[in-house]
Formats: structure tokens, sequence, C-alpha cells
């Protein structure tokens, strides 16, 4: 579980607003800029006693490497409520990367009482801004029902993209998908190409006049 936290603080993007009218895997992925990756890592690399007035002002950067301190135990002990709090203080002014580790909380219960249907609500919001995370838990929300109607083309648009991307999670998912539909033709998505051959396609060599 550590290394899922770990993951998600490197996955952060400060962004507005999420993108509400459109479908929440409708938008493009967004891959975190130079600029946001060197401020994480300097907020990271400072001791608690730094961190904690930073998180307090309002920080919301800050207020997630918080939660990911007391989610994982580092150096701290370990206290999944503090995560929780800090995740929802960033989640609340909308960071991107706390919303789907808050998403996490919720799915598993870590912390917080377990409730797919606030899951559901954080992981559509990061995935809303483009965070890979949060477009495969809500893929995986979509496929299995979780916290929302069953739906597997809002599935499929939601693990597409990062399975585009290289994602080894998303693309066996939707290969996985795949493989169920050939067992049940009336669950197959035609809203989508079918996965396996657009992954197989394009990993193909371009060819002049394609």
């Amino acid at each position: 579980m550590h290394r899922f936290f770990a993951s998600f603080l490197y996955g952060v993007m400060l962004l507005g607003p999420s993108m509400a009218a459109a479908g929440a895997c409708d938008a493009p992925l967004v891959e975190p800029s130079a600029e946001a990756r060197s401020a994480i890592q300097l907020v990271e690399r400072k001791p608690l006693n730094e961190l904690l007035p930073l998180a307090v002002a309002g920080n919301a950067t800050a207020q997630t490497v918080l939660g990911v301190i007391y989610g994982t135990g580092r150096g701290v002990p370990q206290d999944s409520e503090k995560s929780v709090y800090w995740y929802s203080q960033a989640a609340n002014a909308g960071l991107a990367v706390a919303q789907a580790n808050l998403a996490f909380m919720y799915f598993k219960g870590e912390g917080v009482p377990q409730n797919d249907s606030l899951a559901f609500y954080w992981a559509e919001k990061a995935a809303a801004q483009g965070h890979f995370q949060g477009r495969l838990m809500l893929g995986h929300a979509y496929r299995t029902g979780t916290g929302v109607k069953q739906d597997r083309t809002e599935a499929r648009k939601c693990y597409f993209a990062p399975a585009m991307e290289g994602n080894l999670r998303a693309q066996m998912a939707l290969m996985s998908m795949d493989e169920e539909d050939e067992e049940e033709p009336s669950q197959r998505s035609r809203s989508q190409p079918d996965a396996v051959d657009d992954l197989r396609r394009s990993q193909q060599p371009a060819h002049d006049g394609a």
C-alpha cells in the first residue's frame, strides 16, 4: 500500500475546478509539468515542523505530502485519520492527487468509514482533471458497479487513455474486458475502438502515406 501512495504523490498537478460539464473520462490525461514536479519535491524534503505551518496556512501541496506521511507512517506514527484529514483539505482545494488519494481511502475504508459513493465522487473529481490514477479507479468503479451503476462503456473510456500511454494496469483491464465480451457479446462497447487491436496497432511502426 505504501507504493500506492508514493505513486500518487508524483501525479500531482495544480489545476482549477474539475471539468464537470464533460464526462470525467472525456478530458485528456494531464502530465505534471517539470515545475510541478520540482515544487512538490521541494515541499516533500521539508521537515515536519516546516510542513505543518504550510499545511495549516492552506498550502494544498503541503497538505497532500502530510497525508502521505501520516498514511505511510514515514517518520511519524502511522495515522490514517490524520492522513484522511489532510487529503480532504487538499482535495477540497481542488488538488487532483489529493482527490485521488482520498478516493482510495474511501474505497478501502482507511481512516474513514468505507463509502463507495464518496470514493466514486472523489475519483471522478480527480479523473476529470486528467489524473491517471483517478481514471483507473473510475474505470474499476464503472466496470464493477462500485459506487455507481455498472457501465462498461464508461469503464472503457476511463481505461483507454492510460492504456494508450502505456499503463499496464489499464491495458490489462481492457484486455480482460475484451475477453469477457467475447463470452458475453451483448456487453461489448461500441463507443471505443477494440482495445486490444488498437493497442497492438499503436506499437507498430508508422508508414509514409498511411
